[in-house]
């Protein structure tokens, strides 16, 4: 019952921590403190689930060894007993060869042994002594080998026995062999989890020192919405979207990853990831993909959002008799959500590795006119 309650309770609890991870995918619009005490939290039941069955793992493998010690005790006794038996069965092939050699001795004397010693007695008291003694030679072989063989007997039902109760034990050690395989695979699975949402948590964490640094940064610059954007150089009507200026691939960059289909650029450098994305001009949050959870130790493509992972498009609207709309992808986390007004400069997420991504960088892309440009021309 103990067992089957503790059962429930698991199953109950990883319930809770699928709910939790689809609702987290569903709720955008949280704050990053939310984030991070709901992460905090299903890190905990994650955490509190492994435990669990890592203490029902420790349970089976003690019971596996206690089982084995029977085993290994019926056995030492099995060998014990077959050792037994083999001296005495030699003991009676010895004694049955004495005991011929007798035989064969009176029966070549024809029976004059016995009679010269019965003729040797010096009164009928001590004739009936020495005939009964004659008498009984024969008998008290006989009794020794008996006593032998159910000896022998004795110790191969004792052996039958051991091997009966052997057997309960080995079968014992299979079934919980199986359990404990059951139980290893459960405990690697509740692992895994429980470091996903150790990472998901450090990432959250992560993303709100960011969002506060960018805060900070500006409300020192007097709150105007475009004081924490970094200014490059560069003679284009939008902001820069970045803390950083490295750009680690081209528009339409015919390297082996993008073969001259790239229809923006690659903002990277060390120490990106988790800065702010930063808006390029003012307009409308028109799409937003806020669901990938592949940000960290991924070096492949896992196809969320099309590939762009969590990102933002905004309507950045006509300037200079131009119509202008950007895609801002691979962020660990979208702050904006659609139909929201953003400002140039504004914080609309931060950088992260999601969707088909090699590291940690900003993918950004640009439209003019429904076609997209080298965002060069125009930041």
């Amino acid at each position: 019952m103990k067992n089957f309650k503790k059962i429930i309770s698991i199953l109950l609890c990883f319930s809770l921590i699928f709910a939790l991870g689809s609702a987290s995918m569903n709720v955008s619009a949280e704050t990053a403190s939310q984030k991070v005490e709901r992460l905090k939290r299903e890190e905990a039941d994650a955490k509190a689930i492994l435990e669990a069955i890592s203490e029902e793992v420790e349970e089976l493998d003690a019971q596996i060894n206690e089982n084995q010690s029977h085993i290994d005790e019926i056995n030492s006794t099995i060998d014990a007993n077959n050792a037994l038996i083999e001296k005495t069965q030699a003991d009676i092939e010895e004694d049955k060869v004495t005991f011929s050699k007798r035989l064969r001795s009176i029966y070549m004397s024809n029976s004059e042994s016995r009679i010269k010693i019965l003729l040797g007695a010096e009164s009928f008291s001590q004739f009936l002594q020495l005939a009964q003694l004659t008498s009984s030679v024969s008998s008290y072989d006989k009794q020794v080998m008996e006593n032998l063989a159910e000896q022998i007997k004795l110790l191969e039902e004792k052996n039958k026995e051991n091997e009966k109760l052997k057997a309960e034990f080995v079968e014992k050690k299979a079934e919980l062999d199986k359990q404990r395989e059951t139980k290893a695979a459960r405990q690697e699975e509740a692992r895994v989890i429980f470091e996903e949402k150790s990472n998901l948590r450090e990432e959250a964490e992560a993303e709100k020192r960011a969002e506060e640094e960018a805060m900070a940064r500006r409300a020192q610059g007097g709150g105007s919405g475009s004081a924490s954007a970094p200014q490059f150089a560069g003679s284009g009507i939008f902001g820069w979207p970045s803390d950083y200026n490295y750009i680690s691939a081209g528009f339409a960059s015919n390297d082996d990853v993008h073969n001259g289909t790239h229809n923006g650029i690659d903002i990277a450098g060390g120490g990106i990831m988790g800065t702010p994305i930063y808006a390029i001009g003012d307009g409308y949050v028109t799409y937003v993909a806020n669901y990938c959870t592949h940000n960290f130790g991924k070096w492949y493509g896992c196809g969320c959002g099309g590939n762009y992972g969590n990102y933002a498009q905004i309507d950045h609207g006509t300037v200079n008799g131009n119509h202008y709309t950007a895609t801002y992808a691979h962020a660990t986390t979208i702050y904006v959500s659609p139909g929201q007004y953003v400002k140039k400069g504004q914080v609309i997420g931060n950088v992260g590795t999601t969707g088909w991504s090699t590291g940690p960088h900003l993918h950004l892309g640009i439209t003019q006119n429904g076609y997209w440009i080298n965002p060069m021309r125009v930041l």
